[in-house]
């Protein structure tokens, strides 16, 4: 759709849990696309271990690191 329309679409694979990976990415965008970031699709999910244990409990109830593990990816 976004070729179609005119535009580019660049697919990228970055690991958000490493500071280089992401350093590295917003290096490429400012390089080849002079710093222009129309739109970003973030679609980062950790399976935390522990999870599967934990599936049913109340998020409160469940291990501090599991959720730690998964917002430091997905929600960073």
């Amino acid at each position: 759709m976004i070729e179609k329309r005119g535009g580019t679409c660049i697919p990228v694979q970055c690991d958000h849990s490493k500071d280089s990976d992401v350093e590295e990415l917003f290096d490429r965008i400012s390089k080849e696309q002079d710093g222009r970031l129309d739109v970003l699709v973030n679609n980062a999910f950790n399976t935390a271990q522990g999870l599967k244990e934990n599936m049913g409990q109340p998020f409160w109830e469940q291990p501090i690191t599991m959720w730690d593990a998964v917002n430091n990816v997905g929600l960073r």
